[in-house]
């Protein structure tokens, strides 16, 4: 079962109630000494700008902190498979397979995670991603219809080719070209778009791979937007990141293209007065886990003798999304190639629902803390986002956070250092750390607040050590 639960951390009392209550007690023993006696020591103090090397004892825990950071055991190559001791998956056909959960970026399982491969048509998915970003600045017009270079025809391409048939007369709009490339996967829609966007099919690559790098991908390669060419890579790990971020940034492209499961071109619409030239032609999804798998909404598959059966997809349930990569299966006839890769792509997915969740876990409110020598008496520290962890299916129960802050801070504190931290377990397994942060700078008072708060905190601590 795949189901989010929120994770609340209460605190039996707010951290200002705490606070008051240990500065009573402290005034309260501060009165076993003179007032003559204080007020001379304060003036002492409020002349010397000095700090006093007791108080590194009080700040050494909250400077601690600064070497924490964000992490999580998963970090590095361990899969959560591996980290959570859960039995792999029977995957059958292909040698280069990645399952990742979308919501937290984790690699559920892999094999052969960074090795290179060749892509096939599952190129498109980068030169659909290229030609969206194009159009936010106005390169590649999603609605305008316009006429198609001959260099785009499907009589230019190559034999063999799979084909949108772009032909004379047409004029065809970016989202079509789209449609053409996600659906029919037409190699003559990719070098359209290519030169539509930079000019020449050789100048968009060059785009493509200044795109993929950009995002910091950088094992992903191509020489060309169709995927005919054997020297295009990719590895599963950054396929899976980059069609991660694709989601991320063009959700529409989910129902508008990649989920469609046939598309019909030419149609009258596309030719000058509304005639229709030819036939128009039915061409369905390739992706066949589209009709096949409950929950699959996107995203491409490829075929070429050097690459083999390939197949990108994602597939969502509940609040629950992820991205398998099958890369490199073999088949007799492509009939067979094609189930096989479904048939590890269902694998996959199967056992990954069936294995974990994605857990969102609510962090506790903002908690006030005393400072010390500050403008202000109290600072405000609390987390700044939200996250989501990936756990095995039905461990959500053990999950368990604790707040840890400092009692109190001295002023100045910026917000570049972590104020305190969350350490979450799974049951007694560490789990992950988040760091909390003042919510404003912290500013140092003036020199008679400083004297002031360093004698109280002198005297407190003296008193302390007399009552114990």
């Amino acid at each position: 079962m795949i189901s989010s639960r929120r994770i609340f951390i209460e605190p039996e009392e707010s951290s200002k109630e705490r606070s008051l209550e240990r500065e009573k007690r402290s005034l309260e023993r501060m009165s076993l000494f003179s007032r003559g006696f204080f007020r001379t020591l304060l003036f002492s103090l409020a002349l010397s700008l000095v700090p006093w090397p007791a108080l590194a004892d009080e700040t050494g825990k909250a400077d601690r902190l600064k070497d924490v950071v964000l992490s999580t055991r998963s970090s590095g190559e361990e899969t959560a498979a591996e980290r959570f001791s859960v039995p792999p998956p029977i995957v059958e056909y292909a040698p280069v397979v990645a399952i990742m959960d979308y919501t937290t970026g984790t690699i559920l399982y892999e094999k052969g995670l960074d090795n290179e491969w060749v892509p096939a048509s599952v190129t498109k998915l980068v030169t659909v991603y290229t030609a969206l970003e194009a159009s936010r600045r106005g390169a590649f017009p999603l609605d305008e219809a316009l006429p198609v270079h001959p260099e785009a025809y499907a009589r230019a391409m190559p034999p063999r080719s799979s084909l949108m048939f772009l032909g004379p007369d047409q004029r065809v709009n970016g989202w079509d070209l789209l449609r053409g490339l996600a659906v029919s996967s037409g190699n003559d829609a990719a070098v359209e778009v290519a030169l539509r966007v930079a000019g020449s099919v050789s100048a968009f690559a060059g785009e493509m791979n200044n795109t993929v790098h950009s995002l910091g991908l950088k094992r992903l390669y191509f020489e060309e937007p169709s995927g005919l060419s054997p020297g295009n890579r990719i590895t599963a790990r950054e396929i899976a990141y980059f069609t991660r971020i694709l989601i991320e940034r063009w959700p529409e492209s989910l129902p508008q293209l990649f989920s469609m499961q046939s598309f019909a071109y030419p149609e009258a619409k596309h030719f000058p007065g509304g005639r229709l030239q030819g036939n128009t032609i039915v061409q369905y999804n390739r992706n066949t886990l589209l009709r096949d798998y409950p929950g699959v909404d996107g995203m491409k598959t490829g075929y070429t003798s050097a690459a083999g059966y390939n197949v990108v997809a994602t597939a969502r349930r509940g609040d629950q999304r992820l991205i398998a990569v099958v890369l490199g299966v073999a088949g007799p006839t492509h009939l067979e190639g094609g189930r096989r890769r479904s048939s590890d792509a269902i694998s996959l997915f199967d056992w990954a629902f069936s294995s974990f969740q994605t857990v969102s876990l609510t962090l506790p409110p903002p908690q006030e803390v005393p400072i010390w020598g500050g403008k202000e008496r109290y600072g405000t520290v609390a987390a700044t986002q939200n996250l989501s962890v990936v756990i095995p299916a039905g461990t959500e129960s053990l999950l368990r956070g604790e707040v840890e802050v400092p009692d109190s801070f001295w002023a100045p504190q910026d917000r570049a250092s972590p104020a305190g931290m969350v350490r979450y377990r799974l049951g007694t397994e560490p789990l992950l750390e988040v760091p909390l942060w003042f919510t404003q700078p912290i500013e140092a008072g003036g020199v008679l607040r400083r004297g002031w708060d360093r004698l109280r905190w002198w005297f407190s601590r003296l008193a302390l050590r007399i009552a114990s």
